[in-house]
């Protein structure tokens, strides 16, 4: 599965401990890669409250 091997590359990318930066889906990988989780919203962050 090509995530996975997304996921494995920023792996071996952290290992070198420099700074990186991760917007959007980056982030998400970068968390993905450091042992983190995610998960969905249960209710979406832009929805009127009224």
């Amino acid at each position: 599965m090509i995530l996975r091997e997304i996921i494995d590359s920023g792996k071996k990318m952290l290992e070198y401990n420099t700074p990186v930066l991760g917007i959007c889906m980056g982030h998400r990988l970068i968390a993905l890669a450091s042992g983190g989780d995610e998960f969905r919203l249960r209710y979406e962050h832009r929805r009127p409250t009224n």
